[in-house]
């Protein structure tokens, strides 16, 4: 089969879930004998806005386009009419078989309709909630709480400080930057968001949108965006759903069940050296890996880990720190001297060997997170997890059989956790003979070669 997949961003510039698993489904699909193109959006500013370019990576054929990322109004982010226009090349170019969307971002909504009306079959998965929340897609308010559930008012008012793109100043900027990475392999982007956010702190809280009336026109936005998403449900055949709790989210939210389908994630078979349990005297050595964000809660972490009796644990932090430089400078300036560290990000497909180094991974999220594929990479590697009790980490890990769960935000509770398991190795070790292998990349992409086939197979 010919198969475009399509998603806003890919390896190796951007690391976080959808990219991961983006990249993983399409090599297991190529290694199956399909002919697969990955085709995503290029921000790096070196080229004409809105070209196509194709590229190898790894023996994987990328097609991007060309996307400056300025918003001039929030409608830019529904899709743009350059964008669109590129899309169709992109398809005249590949001419696919089946397109399977990961995420519409800077795509843009209209991708889909595009291709239905080739008579192509598309499939689009759900990895979070963007097209339920417009603010990043996480279901968090502009003060940090969690949304049950998207309501039109209440939307409105938390998108009114929102920043929808760059400006076309900081688009400028960012081709700069482009430039000066491209010819010296130093990338200044950076230093300049950490000196941005800075900025931004001096700021009123970010709260204060919620205390007013919404903005002028933002009800209407609201609106049309709503609009543009429920189209999506005459043009995608199927909906596949990574948790059920994010299936039944939007399920809640009026999406047609009958073409929404539990869809677990596959991950790679990797080899790693599992550690032997430590002695009951040995620090209880504990892992953060995910972007260092506000919304994966490493605070949280941080602040439980403190609470611990010195010398009785480590705490290891692997991830990037770009995406929020002043958070994640906060966050290292709260860890316990000699006991806690920034590991850093490390290479795609080297999580076994960060694995490797801990005895308990915490998932500390502190939104809706959906399938985080790090609970099934570290369960993949028989190490227990601590969650969230909250969206889809709940479903996956069950509560003192292959991990424990706490209140979401709560160092307290946290702490709790983290003792009990640091005083008694037994239930650490229950917790490893507990775990259940997770599903391979190589199962997921049989299930999807079927979908696939199915879908050909009907009639337009």
């Amino acid at each position: 089969m010919r198969i475009l997949q399509v998603c806003h961003h890919v390896l190796p510039q951007h690391r976080a879930g959808v990219e991961v698993y983006t990249d993983g489904i399409a090599r297991a699909l190529l290694k199956r004998g399909h002919e697969v193109t990955v085709l995503t959006t290029d921000d790096d500013g070196t080229r004409r806005p809105w070209s196509l370019r194709r590229d190898e990576q790894d023996g994987l054929s990328v097609l991007s386009i060309a996307h400056p990322r300025v918003a001039r109004s929030p409608d830019d982010t529904l899709g743009r009419k350059e964008v669109d226009e590129a899309f169709v090349r992109a398809l005249d170019e590949t001419q696919p078989e089946v397109v399977h969307f990961q995420h519409l971002m800077y795509v843009g909504l209209s991708a889909p309709a595009r291709v239905r009306e080739r008579g192509i079959r598309s499939v689009m998965t759900l990895h979070e909630y963007w097209l339920l929340c417009a603010r990043g897609g996480q279901m968090l308010r502009a003060d940090g709480e969690v949304c049950a559930e998207a309501e039109r008012e209440t939307c409105a008012r938390c998108l009114g400080d929102f920043r929808f793109g760059r400006t076309p100043g900081e688009a400028r900027i960012a081709c700069v930057c482009g430039w000066v990475r491209r010819l010296t392999g130093w990338d200044p982007f950076p230093a300049l968001k950490r000196m941005k956010e800075r900025g931004q702190d001096r700021k009123p809280s970010a709260d204060m949108a919620l205390r007013h009336g919404p903005p002028e026109g933002m009800l209407d936005w609201i609106d049309r965006r709503s609009d543009r998403v429920r189209a999506l449900w005459d043009v995608v055949d199927r909906f596949l759903c990574p948790s059920r709790f994010l299936m039944e989210t939007f399920v809640r939210g009026g999406w047609p069940a009958d073409r929404m389908r539990w869809s677990p994630y596959g991950i790679p078979m990797t080899a790693f050296d599992t550690q032997p349990s430590p002695s009951v005297s040995a620090p209880l050595r504990i892992g953060f890996i995910g972007t260092v964000t506000p919304a994966k809660g490493p605070d949280v972490l941080a602040r439980a880990q403190a609470l611990l009796p010195r010398g009785t644990s480590t705490l290891s932090i692997w991830g990037s720190v770009t995406a929020s430089p002043s958070y994640a400078a906060r966050v290292r300036a709260s860890l316990v001297p000699g006991e806690a560290s920034f590991a850093g990000p490390f290479p795609a497909g080297c999580s076994g060997e960060a694995l490797a180094q801990i005895d308990v991974l915490v998932v500390p999220s502190i939104w809706y997170e959906n399938a985080p594929l790090v609970i099934s990479e570290a369960f993949r590697n028989e190490v227990p997890v601590v969650a969230s009790r909250l969206g889809g980490m709940a479903e996956m890990v069950t509560d003192g059989v292959d991990g424990c769960l706490f209140d979401a935000g709560s160092a307290d509770d946290l702490a709790r956790v983290l003792r009990t398991l640091g005083e008694d190795r037994d239930v650490l070790a229950r917790l490893r003979t507990g775990i259940t292998s997770p599903r391979t990349v190589d199962d997921d992409a049989g299930a999807l070669e079927s979908v696939y086939e199915e879908l050909i197979g009907e009639p337009a």
